[in-house]
């Protein structure tokens, strides 16, 4: 059966469904409301949504054979705003026998605000030799080098620790790192002045969010579609692993600002590499323990490896980042869907995706919203310093600076100019 596209919207007493069912029969048509459950189903298309609350009975269904949509008005049981209708994977899971394994813990640990500001102690997974969201995949080692040698900045992902990872990474962005290309974008950085002054939409919305003006964060159609075609899980998650989820998260999304900022959201055949590099959490397989570390880290591959290097931009792309925590638990979904449709599509980094991103876009929707909230105001009284990366770019600049004087003072004076 068919999955098919549905939009969702209220009042204080419905709920509007509208179903996109092209082809069908109209004599087909057969909804059912029980309780928290609503189904739908037409050959070849079946949905099944659970909600949070319970409904009281069908009010209408009427099919529009212009628009090829079903509408479907439900009455509530009781009068309010339904929540996460947005919220696609987990509007559709299946019904789940209960899971042996104790949740409570995780449940609890989740339920808690996290503690931002003193690193996690990050204990290795049990089972060797495991790495990926939550450490659910082992064996993608010869896969992941052979298919994107380029971007993994490991010698043998199989074979490799934490801390070798990250010892690792460390030694190669001390390698790479090029003064001369920092310089050669602080002399000529028109194009990236430019870059600098692009307004994501994100800023307005936050303006709007900030004036106590209504937002919405609309989902495009495949984005709605990408929802869909992920398959409904629950985490167990170890609480010693559950802060590092968080910060690779926010490693994850400044590369996806990085890339959007520098294409000013138009994606490009090199974006998905961008997003991959750019992220220590897909290209080495690092995990993060601290804010502190994460910004480092961000810091350090923003002025290694993508076209542009320049500090200003990093600060710049680092307000992007504040903006979209800001702006909440829809804002982190959309990022992560856009980067599953990047990541997805190519055929070197579509890996990334099935080890790190689908898992992110998945857990999302069940995330603490306390804890994202929480994570937005840490992420905005952290000191952005540019002395984290340790590339001494103090340094570099005063010699740009010392090199520009030189060369004016050597440039000739012509007849006339000196009176």
């Amino acid at each position: 059966m068919i999955t098919p596209l549905f939009e969702i919207t209220q009042n204080q007493t419905h709920l509007f469904i509208k179903i996109k069912c092209p082809y069908i029969k109209q004599q087909e048509l057969e909804t059912m409301v029980n309780e928290n459950e609503f189904r739908f189903y037409c050959k070849p298309y079946f949905l099944r949504l659970e909600f949070q609350k319970k409904l009281q009975e069908e009010s209408r269904l009427v099919y529009d054979a212009d628009q090829m949509v079903c509408e479907v008005d439900i009455l509530k049981q009781e009068q309010g705003e339904f929540t996460d209708l947005d919220l696609l994977t987990n509007l559709t899971k299946k019904p789940q026998q209960p899971m042996i394994e104790d949740l409570s813990v995780a449940l609890e640990m989740e339920e808690s605000e996290l503690d931002w500001s003193h690193p996690q102690e990050f204990i290795e997974p049990l089972e060797k030799n495991t790495y990926g969201f939550n450490n659910l995949y082992q064996g993608y080692g010869q896969t992941v080098l052979q298919m994107a040698h380029d971007i993994i900045d490991l010698q043998d992902l199989d074979q490799s620790s934490l801390q070798s990872r990250r010892e690792f990474r460390l030694m190669q962005e001390e390698l790479r790192f090029d003064p001369e290309h920092y310089m050669a974008d602080l002399m000529d950085d028109e194009e990236i002045q430019r870059l600098i002054q692009f307004k994501p939409e994100t800023h307005r919305l936050l303006k709007r969010q900030q004036e106590n003006q209504q937002i919405e964060i609309v989902f495009t159609e495949k984005q709605r579609e990408i929802m869909l075609q992920l398959k409904y899980k629950e985490y167990l998650i170890d609480p010693s692993h559950l802060k590092s989820i968080y910060l690779g998260l926010v490693d994850v999304v400044f590369a996806h600002q990085y890339n959007h900022r520098t294409t000013e959201g138009e994606p490009t055949v090199e974006s998905a590499w961008t997003i991959c590099k750019l992220s220590a959490t897909l290209s080495c397989f690092d995990v993060f323990t601290s804010l502190e570390d994460v910004v480092k880290s961000i810091q350090r591959r923003a002025l290694v490896y993508p076209l542009y290097r320049h500090w200003e931009l990093v600060q710049k792309v680092w307000k992007d980042v504040l903006v979209a925590f800001k702006l909440g638990k829809l804002q982190i979904l959309q990022i992560l869907l856009d980067c599953k449709f990047i990541l997805e599509r190519n055929e070197i980094t579509h890996v990334f995706d099935r080890i790190w991103i689908t898992d992110y876009c998945t857990w999302i929707q069940q995330a603490n919203d306390k804890n994202i909230k929480s994570l937005a105001k840490e992420l905005h009284h952290f000191s952005f310093d540019k002395h984290l990366n340790g590339f001494h770019l103090d340094e570099i600049e005063q010699q740009y600076q010392q090199e520009s004087v030189h060369d004016t003072m050597q440039e000739p004076v012509h007849e006339g100019e000196a009176e």
